[in-house]
């Protein structure tokens, strides 16, 4: 949707695996996009949170739940 375009956004998935996979498939298609969920370590997730704050990284891939 054109109204959409460079805009921001998080993309809630079931799963870890999920977050990876979905990030993945949206950089092979040219988006920048990184995987957040409770299986990285503290400062990965901070620096992912940062980069998206700034945005540098506008797609975030996250589960739903840390239990995931």
């Amino acid at each position: 949707m054109p109204q959409y375009k460079d805009r921001s956004a998080i993309v809630y998935c079931f799963s870890r695996k999920d977050t990876e996979e979905l990030a993945s498939d949206l950089r092979a298609r040219g988006f920048k996009a990184e995987a957040y969920h409770a299986g990285l370590e503290s400062k990965i997730r901070h620096d992912i949170q940062d980069r998206f704050i700034k945005d540098e990284t506008p797609i975030i891939t996250a589960t739903l739940w840390d239990g995931c």
